[in-house]
């Protein structure tokens, strides 16, 4: 069996994370900075060999971070459970920004009743030193990058694109884990469980 404190960083992961990722299950708590793909893609590859065919879950609360560290986890998330690893999120607290994309490429999208959601526009700032040019740039970018964002939740959910444009456009939207549950078609998570749903 592999020991994962000699593939990881020891000092990145207390024991416990050990115990849980030998188990099936990562945390994810806090910020989705630069890391977390790299981290995400190490204890899933080694969940992969030591546990193959049994499903990985992501215990995740989240107020959303980079977008190129969400779009890197969500193209992996994919590609893992296209290669047919059931890779299931289990939201707790917040789900927010980021999140709520990452959220949407679970095999199995599950949250507490108390779990709270909210999708945004794409936030972030320019330089206070960037010629007019270079700002506009990174406006045409940043617009870019929202529509990937929306059109994550879209494809999920089922819920038209322009419509979650519309409800994100000037204010935070926030809603309830019933509220996510009915939202679009396919909500933005399958179902609202009140007890763990795999093994510790």
């Amino acid at each position: 069996m592999i020991d994962l404190k000699k593939v990881v960083n020891y000092d990145a992961l207390d024991e416990k994370m050990i115990v849980l990722a030998e188990r099936g299950i990562i945390i994810a708590s806090g910020e989705l900075a630069d890391g977390a793909a790299s981290l995400f893609f190490i204890s899933t590859s080694f969940m992969q060999i030591t546990r193959p065919g049994k499903p990985i879950w992501l215990v995740m609360k989240t107020p959303g971070g980079s977008a190129s560290e969400c779009f890197a986890l969500c193209d992996m998330m994919r590609a893992i459970v296209k290669k047919g690893t059931t890779v299931n999120i289990l939201g707790v607290g917040e789900i927010a920004s980021a999140g709520i994309a990452l959220m949407q490429m679970a095999t199995r999208r599950c949250a507490l009743p108390l779990t709270r959601f909210l999708i945004h526009q794409v936030r972030g700032r320019s330089g206070d030193n960037e010629e007019v040019s270079q700002d506009e740039e990174r406006l045409e970018e940043k617009k870019k990058i929202n529509r990937i964002y929306m059109r994550l939740i879209s494809e999920r959910t089922g819920k038209p694109i322009d419509e979650i444009v519309e409800l994100a456009k000037k204010t935070d939207y926030w809603l309830d884990a019933e509220a996510a549950k009915s939202f679009g078609p396919h909500g933005l998570i399958d179902e609202i469980v009140d007890e763990y749903p795999f093994e510790l």
